[in-house]
């Protein structure tokens, strides 16, 4: 049973007004997205994934689900699996990113729901 990945992109916005696969975010947009990567933590249900970029992070992360920070009990990833996700939003580059990545067209929305 895939698990479902959450995952915190706040590029999307801009990514969305470029409305292409090969949209490029800023470096600064970049980095605060690795910053904040635990953000989805918040709000994802137990027994969810959440997406982050270095494995260095994830043991910082795991002692504040433990600790007073009211995290559920999540899981992490730095790899792309092929599931179900859950980002901030939606943008014809993530569906590129996650095609590469060899996430299953089946888990990522049409072109067409992208357009709506």
């Amino acid at each position: 049973m895939e698990k479902t990945i959450y995952y915190f992109n706040p590029e999307n916005d801009m990514a969305l007004a470029n409305f292409t696969p090969y949209y490029k975010a800023p470096a600064e947009i970049v980095r605060m997205a690795d910053e904040l990567a635990a953000l989805p933590a918040w709000y994802a249900p137990e027994g969810s994934v959440v997406k982050v970029k270095r494995e260095a992070d994830i043991p910082c992360w795991e002692r504040l689900c433990k600790g007073e920070t009211p995290f559920p009990q999540v899981g992490w990833t730095t790899r792309w699996l092929s599931s179900v996700y859950v980002p901030w939003g939606w943008s014809p580059a993530l569906v590129h990113t996650l095609l590469q990545a060899g996430v299953g067209s089946g888990f990522l929305p049409s072109g067409e729901v992208l357009g709506e």
